[in-house]
């Protein structure tokens, strides 16, 4: 998240590509930005219980993509 933080200029991310899920999503979701999105792909780490507050506070938005679709 500092990390993020610091290479957009305290801006925080547009988008956040989330293949793992578990612990790692409250650091990805904490990294977005005002109006960011995070995109849930899998969830191998766990499955994120995901706070609406969290989302409603700074206009975000979380969707889920399953990949197996495009393979076609």
């Amino acid at each position: 998240t500092e990390a993020v933080m610091k290479l957009t200029g305290d801006r925080g991310a547009d988008v956040c590509f989330d293949p793992v899920g578990g612990e790692y999503f409250d650091k990805a979701l904490s990294s977005l930005g005002w109006g960011g999105r995070i995109v849930l792909v899998g969830f191998v780490g766990g499955i994120p219980q995901i706070p609406a507050n969290r989302l409603l506070v700074k206009n975000r938005s979380a969707c889920g993509s399953s990949l197996r679709y495009f393979r076609w």
